[in-house]
């Protein structure tokens, strides 16, 4: 519909040119964005632009990490944005909890227990489908 924008990688052939998003909401793998920012495929004044960054597995945040450098890039170009990290499994321990926090430059951390969402999760039925392996010399 126009709003959205997809990038995942897939799109050869563009190597040399910029990649100038015309949508308000952008999608792309960490790693994709990665190299298109590097590159310069996703023009500096785009990523001047962006007001919100939404990391999934916010928890692999740390080290090379793809997304780690697509924050730091967007920071060293003064892009002003809000950062929502999201982990089912933040960490095991205090240690890697607090290196998230310092890589991303988090200021806020919000949790929700089993409580708080138990109205969000549903009842999972499972069936199980046992298919008979196909002899092949029938098929075809």
């Amino acid at each position: 519909d126009g709003r959205h924008s997809y990038r995942d990688g897939t799109s050869h052939g563009q190597s040399t040119r910029t990649f100038i998003p015309i949508s308000s909401s952008f999608f792309g793998t960490p790693q994709t964005i990665q190299k298109d920012l590097e590159s310069g495929r996703l023009s500096a004044t785009y990523a001047q632009s962006i007001v919100c960054v939404v990391l999934d597995e916010a928890h692999k945040e740390v080290g090379d990490y793809a997304y780690c450098k697509v924050v730091q890039y967007l920071a060293d170009r003064g892009a002003k944005f809000r950062l929502l990290g999201l982990s089912a499994t933040p960490g095991t321990s205090i240690q890697a909890i607090q290196q998230v926090i310092h890589t991303l430059a988090i200021h806020r951390v919000e949790c929700r227990t089993d409580e708080d969402v138990k109205s969000y999760v549903h009842d999972v039925q499972n069936e199980v489908v046992i298919v008979p392996q196909l002899d092949a010399t029938s098929i075809g």
